[in-house]
């Protein structure tokens, strides 16, 4: 949330779309409220398939800041959508995402920094959003995968009968 304040300092139309909930999510109001950040801040909590696609739609960034974490859904969804994603610098986002769209975990002012960035520029925004996107379709979609397990189980058994 400091993060997004600075990118508010510089960007007053700056807004921050909060999805899902969790244990976390009380600590986030009450900072919001201590960084006088309400009239910019949205809170929706859990969404189902169709709300989460219309937040997202309407987003030009999409951003997943955890200390740790292994690969995302979040990030995965919004690479699925097309978004450019800024996330921590964890080694399941490398595998995922360019590496000047990974900032330290922890360090807001990294966050800041590329956050203003990419809401400078447009077209690095764009450019980055279609490589997610294409990762995304050539690595993380659910029939691929599923393709991919189901020829794999195919040539075990193949091997096994042998």
């Amino acid at each position: 949330m400091r993060a997004f304040a600075q990118v508010r300092a510089r960007r007053p139309d700056a807004r921050l779309h909060l999805l899902g909930g969790g244990s976390q999510e009380g600590l986030l109001r009450k900072l919001v409220a201590e960084l006088a950040l309400q009239d910019s801040v949205q809170f929706h909590g859990r969404l189902d398939d169709a709300g989460m696609a219309a937040v997202l739609a309407a987003a030009k960034l999409s951003i997943s800041v955890p200390e740790s974490d292994a690969t995302s859904v979040s990030v995965l969804e919004s690479m699925a959508c097309g978004l450019t994603v800024i996330a921590s610098d964890l080694p399941a986002n490398r595998d995922w995402l360019a590496p000047d769209a990974l900032v330290p975990a922890g360090d807001s002012d990294a966050l800041a920094a590329c956050w203003l960035a990419l809401l400078q520029d447009d077209a690095r925004a764009a450019v980055l959003g279609a490589r997610n996107a294409e990762r995304f379709v050539q690595d993380g979609d659910r029939r691929v995968q599923m393709d991919a397990m189901d020829a794999a189980c195919r040539r075990l058994l193949a091997q096994a009968r042998r």
